[in-house]
């Protein structure tokens, strides 16, 4: 059986502003694949108008990088 591929963007290299404009007040959600060093997680919308898979590595990219641009976010609500 093969491995599922899919596109991710690396977080230092989205496009913060596009994603907020996108959000506007609305419910984010972040699922999260963690492994050892790489993870994988896919912010979207709870209407499913929005959807991004992003990816990290632990500990290249410090986690309060990313975690302040999704908290900033234009959203009326987060869930993890």
């Amino acid at each position: 059986m093969k491995k599922m591929k899919y596109r991710v963007i690396d977080v230092k290299k989205l496009d913060w502003m596009k994603i907020g404009e996108q959000v506007q007040g609305g419910e984010v959600v972040l699922s999260l694949d963690v492994a050892k060093s790489d993870f994988v997680g896919l912010l979207r919308t709870r209407d499913g108008e929005m959807s991004q898979l992003i990816k990290w590595s632990h500990p290249q990219t410090p986690k309060r990088a990313w975690v302040c641009r999704v908290c900033a976010l234009n959203a009326s609500t987060f869930k993890v």
